[in-house]
């Protein structure tokens, strides 16, 4: 057989979560929502240190899309400095034509993520709930979107389950599915003198301005002995090492910060938890990386990750994606932690 060196045509689980259509039209209208409601905010933009392990001192490591990215030489951690004010990310996302682009493709293609990604992820959490011998209590998720992460919960748990999500958009779809959803953000939101047993946010703390401060609300709203879950992209995984600075889900203001495995415990210590487990459950990194090099806009790659990634055949991707996850290399990771202190202690 001749290689082509571009791969297989065939559209993969990629194609039916989020078409080639939809990233160009978000991408085009996210252009426009920068230079609309961030570019004039330029001037108030703040510095901020490592929102990792707080280091001061990090340094330019590139530019993308009109910002500028820094590098922490402690703990590898990437992310956007200066950024946006809160003040100026919350209008963003009010306003933002991409983000309501966005969620109306999360109703499109709920079907599809529910069988790729929230039915898998829902199976995760719950087997690690049982692990650690929780069959029931009060669960939260913050930015739970249209509720299809809560609803499988619901259906396959005894835990009583709430959202917290800013869009009226996706609280109108979580009431629909009879799941409370609370129109807020998690820094405005009241909680009472209850607590939650296990808080969890999906590929949110990546767009968060202080993460430190997001994990302390999370902290504030557990019972001691709690658990925080979450996911968020691998800055040490396959897709985005390979990728570097061309891999696509690199870009702000959505993404503010780009945390790894191997050291986000420093950020979940400074906030009063202890890490517990963590996985690289990803999918998609062999396809992304061979949807970019055939697209033209990937960097320059060794031939063996190039054979891998366009000329293996399925079997030999599917075990190297499998791989990547068994051995903590996968771009996109999941994270359990449990409260052993105060917010900030």
């Amino acid at each position: 057989m001749v290689k082509t060196g571009i791969g297989r045509a065939h559209p993969g689980i990629e194609a039916k979560l989020r078409t080639d259509k939809f990233k160009d039209d978000f991408f085009a209208l996210l252009e426009e929502d920068i230079n609309e409601l961030i570019n004039p905010y330029r001037a108030s933009f703040a510095t901020v240190n490592c929102p990792c392990c707080d280091r001061r001192e990090t340094s330019e490591a590139f530019v993308k899309g009109q910002f500028s990215f820094h590098a922490c030489p402690s703990c590898d951690t990437l992310f956007i400095n200066p950024r946006p004010t809160i003040e100026t990310l919350d209008n963003f996302y009010i306003n933002s034509k991409a983000i309501v682009l966005f969620t109306r493709e999360l109703m499109k293609n709920e079907k599809a993520r529910t069988k790729y990604i929230f039915d898998r992820r829902a199976q995760q959490v719950l087997e690690f709930l049982r692990s650690v011998d929780m069959a029931d209590g009060r669960l939260v998720e913050v930015g739970c979107s249209i509720g299809t992460f809560l609803e499988i919960i619901k259906e396959q748990s005894r835990f009583s389950v709430e959202g917290i999500d800013p869009d009226e958009a996706a609280c109108r779809a979580c009431a629909g599915k009879g799941i409370t959803a609370h129109k807020t953000t998690l820094e405005s939101f009241k909680a009472g003198s209850a607590r939650y047993d296990i808080a969890l946010n999906f590929e949110t703390i990546e767009h968060i301005f202080s993460p430190f401060t997001f994990l302390n609300k999370i902290n504030h709203l557990l019972k001691m002995g709690g658990y925080l879950g979450f996911t968020t992209p691998n800055r040490h995984g396959f897709d985005m090492m390979v990728l570097g600075r061309s891999f696509k889900n690199i870009h702000g203001p959505c993404h503010l910060n780009y945390f790894n495995v191997d050291t986000v415990d420093r950020l979940l210590e400074r906030s009063g938890f202890r890490v517990v487990q963590k996985l690289t459950p990803g999918i998609l990194d062999v396809e992304v990386v061979r949807k970019q090099i055939a697209a033209g806009v990937a960097p320059d790659v060794p031939p063996f990750i190039k054979y891998l990634a366009c000329d293996a055949d399925d079997r030999q991707r599917s075990n190297f994606q499998e791989f990547l996850g068994q051995n903590r290399m996968s771009g996109n990771m999941l994270v359990f932690a449990q409260k052993v202190g105060k917010a900030g202690e």
